[in-house]
C-alpha cells in the first residue's frame, strides 16, 4: 500500500458506505385504510346492533367497548410508526455520525505528516543497494586504469563495436568461397558440382578458422613487451601463415589430381589426396590451370580477412578489451539501476498525488452527503407528524361513523360521552436542523488545507530525492 493511501483509506469507505450499505429506499409511512378497520371490527353492525339495545346507557360518561376498541386500533398504528421512525432516524444518525468530518480531522493530520516522512524514508531507503553497485564500478575503474597506467596505454580500447554484422560478413564469405570453390572443384570433381560442395565448404571453414585464430591470437599476444609471449607468439604466426598458404596450395593439388586420377578407381578421394601431397611435398607449386591459381588466392584473400576479423574482434592489445568491457557493464548496470530508482519514485509520487487530489474529492463528497442526509432526517420527521395527523382524522371519522349508526338505531337518547371529541395527545418529533454546519465547514477547510500543504511538501521531498539520484547518475560517469 502506497504511503499515502493510507490517508485516502480513512475516508474513501466511509463514503463508499454512505453510497452503498447505509442509502436504504425509505420506508413510507403506510396511509390509513378506513374501510378495513370498519369491516374488521364491523363498525356498521355492531353500531346498529347495540343502538337498538341503547347501548350504552343514555347515562355513560365513558367510552365503550367499540369506541375502545377504535382507539386501540388507531393507537397500535402509532405505535408501529413511532417504531419506524425511530428506526429510521437511528440510521439517520448512524450515517451522520460516520460523515462527520470532525471526528478524524487530527487522525487525518497525523497520517499526512506520517506518510510525508514515509515517502521521503522510502526515497532514501531505495539507494541502499546502490552503494554496492558503487563498488564494483570504482573497482573496475581502478583495475581498467591500473591496466592502462601498467602497460603505459593512452588510447582507448578497439573493440567490435556490432559482432553481429561481423559474424554474418564472415558468414557471407563464408558462403561465397564455398560457392567459389565449388564451381572450381565441379569441373574435375567426379561427383559434380554436388559432391565438390562437401569438399568446398571444408577448405572455407578451414580458412576461416585458421585466420581467425591467426588474428585473435598470436598476432595480438605477440605485442606484449615479455619476450616469453613475443617469441612463441611470432613462432605461432609463422607456422599458421605458412600452413594457410601451404593448404590452399594442397587444395589446389587436390582439384588437379581429379583429373590425374582415373573416375572409376576405387578410393578415388584417397588416391587423389596422396597425389595432392606427393606433388606439394616436392616442391612443384606450379599448378595446371587459372583456375587453381584462382582458388588459391580466393583462399588467401579468405585466410586474410579472417585474420584482420579476428584481430579487430578484440582489442589488439591482450586484456585491454575485456578490462574495459568489465568497466563498462558494470558502469552500464549501475546507471540503470539509478534509472529504475528515478522511474520508481516518479511513479511513487504520481500515485501520492492521485490518492491526495482522490481524497479531496471524498471529502467533498462526504460533506455533500452529510447535508443530503440532514435533508431526508428533516422529510422523514414531517411524514411521520403528518401520518400522526392523519391517525387523530381516522379516529375522529371511525367514532363519528359508529355513534352516527348507533344514534339512528336507539330508542332512548345517546349518552353525553357521544358528543366529546377523542384527543390523542400524541407528542409531534421536532425537525432538527443542521446546527453544526459551519464547524463541519471548518474541518473541511482545515483538511483541504492539510492535504494541500502534504501535496506541497511531497513535490519538495521528490525533487530533493530527484537531486540526490542526480548525483548518483553523475558519480556512475567515473
Amino acid at each position: 500500500m502506497s504511503v499515502f493511501a493510507r490517508v485516502r483509506a480513512l475516508i474513501r469507505p466511509e463514503v463508499d458506505r454512505t453510497y452503498t450499505t447505509d442509502l436504504k429506499p425509505l420506508m413510507d409511512f403506510s396511509t390509513v385504510d378506513l374501510d378495513k378497520i370498519r369491516t374488521d371490527l364491523t363498525l356498521i353492525k355492531r353500531g346498529a346492533e347495540r343502538g337498538g339495545r341503547n347501548e350504552p346507557p343514555p347515562n355513560a360518561t365513558e367510552m365503550d367497548e367499540v369506541e375502545l376498541e377504535i382507539v386501540s386500533a388507531v393507537t397500535s398504528l402509532r405505535a408501529e410508526a413511532f417504531d419506524n421512525y425511530h428506526k429510521q432516524a437511528s440510521a439517520y444518525d448512524g450515517r451522520l455520525a460516520r460523515l462527520d468530518l470532525r471526528t478524524i480531522v487530527p487522525e487525518v493530520k497525523t497520517m499526512l505528516h506520517d506518510a510525508e516522512a514515509d515517502f521521503s524514508a522510502e526515497a532514501t531507503k531505495d539507494t541502499n543497494h546502490v552503494f554496492a553497485k558503487k563498488v564494483e564500478v570504482t573497482e573496475a575503474e581502478a583495475a581498467y586504469q591500473k591496466f592502462r597506467a601498467r602497460h603505459e596505454l593512452e588510447k582507448l580500447p578497439e573493440i567490435e563495436k556490432n559482432p553481429v554484422l561481423a559474424f554474418g560478413i564472415l558468414l557471407v564469405i563464408f558462403i561465397g568461397e564455398t560457392a567459389a570453390n565449388s564451381s572450381f572443384f565441379s569441373a574435375t570433381h567426379p561427383s559434380g558440382l554436388f559432391g565438390a560442395l562437401f569438399e568446398a565448404a571444408a577448405i572455407s571453414l578451414i580458412n576461416l578458422a585458421t585466420g581467425f585464430l591467426l588474428g585473435i591470437f598470436p598476432l595480438r599476444y605477440i605485442r606484449l613487451p615479455s619476450m616469453l609471449w613475443r617469441i612463441p607468439m611470432f613462432v605461432l604466426t609463422i607456422l599458421l601463415i605458412g600452413l594457410a598458404v601451404a593448404f590452399n596450395f594442397f587444395a589446389a593439388h587436390y582439384r588437379d589430381a581429379f583429373s590425374e586420377v582415373p573416375p572409376d578407381a576405387e578410393n578415388f578421394m584417397l588416391l587423389a589426396s596422396r597425389m595432392a601431397l606427393a606433388s606439394l611435398l616436392k616442391g612443384q607449386y606450379v599448378l595446371q590451370g587459372f583456375q587453381s591459381y584462382l582458388m588459391v588466392l580466393v583462399g588467401l584473400l579468405v585466410f586474410t580477412y579472417a585474420t584482420y576479423k579476428g584481430l579487430s574482434w578484440l582489442d589488439p592489445y591482450p586484456g585491454y578489451g575485456s578490462v574495459y568491457r568489465r568497466m563498462q557493464s558494470r558502469l552500464q548496470e549501475y546507471l540503470h539501476l539509478i534509472e529504475v530508482l528515478v522511474r520508481n519514485l516518479q511513479d511513487r509520487k504520481d500515485q501520492a498525488i492521485s490518492e491526495l487530489r482522490e481524497s479531496i474529492t471524498d471529502i467533498r463528497r462526504r460533506d455533500e452527503e452529510y447535508g443530503v442526509v440532514i435533508a431526508e432526517r428533516s422529510r422523514l420527521t414531517h411524514r411521520y407528524n403528518s401520518f400522526l395527523d392523519s391517525l387523530e382524522r381516522a379516529a375522529a371519522s371511525l367514532l363519528s361513523g359508529y355513534r352516527e349508526h348507533n344514534r339512528l338505531a336507539r330508542t332512548l337518547p345517546p349518552p353525553p360521552s357521544f358528543s366529546k371529541a377523542w384527543e390523542a395527545n400524541w407528542m409531534r418529533e421536532t425537525v432538527l436542523a443542521d446546527e453544526n454546519k459551519e464547524e463541519r465547514q471548518k474541518a473541511v477547510q482545515e483538511l483541504l488545507e492539510a492535504i494541500a500543504q502534504s501535496q506541497v511538501k511531497l513535490l519538495e521531498a521528490f525533487t530533493n530525492a530527484l537531486k540526490e539520484y542526480e548525483k548518483l547518475r553523475d558519480f556512475g560517469r567515473v
